[in-house]
């Protein structure tokens, strides 16, 4: 299936109910056990869709949702990222965070798109990351408690 038709079927399936999107690679050990991880969950979570992706085979759609490391998990709703993870995590920490999402439902789920049919130019107006997003980085505040974000890369270097 070419890459543009899978993305709009993961987009309008996000319509529906929400997409959980794993990129893996068949010579990562950490993706098995993810994926692993996430099928079990996936019994008692119904009201979620999983899907696995080879980002070796589908390396376009990799890269259309900026996957960097290997495993990604996404968290699609309403056609937009919501949240996203990368390497791996306890069963334990995976169900907390697909708990986190669950527990925000949007009263937007299960409407449909306006256009029957999203361009592939309309869904990449929806997905790229904001610059200041790539730049970002969370750190704890001085108080342990509240995040603080702070600029990070080449061109500015770490606060302390």
């Amino acid at each position: 299936m070419p890459h543009n038709k899978l993305v709009n079927l993961l987009v309008q399936e996000s319509y529906q109910k929400p997409v959980v999107v794993t990129f893996v690679a068949e010579w990562m050990g950490s993706s098995f056990i993810l994926e692993t991880y996430l099928k079990e969950l996936s019994a008692h979570k119904e009201d979620l869709k999983f899907s696995f992706i080879d980002s070796d085979e589908q390396a376009k759609i990799a890269a259309y949702f900026d996957v960097k490391e290997i495993p990604t998990t996404l968290y699609l709703q309403n056609g937009e990222i919501v949240g996203r993870f990368s390497k791996l995590m306890s069963k334990r920490r995976i169900e907390l965070w697909l708990d986190g999402y669950r527990k925000k439902k949007s009263p937007e789920v299960g409407r449909q798109p306006s256009q029957p049919f999203l361009s592939s130019i309309s869904i990449l107006t929806q997905f790229p990351p904001k610059p200041a997003e790539l730049t970002s980085t969370l750190r704890i505040g001085p108080e342990g408690h509240r995040p603080v974000v702070k600029g990070s890369g080449p061109l500015n270097s770490p606060s302390k």
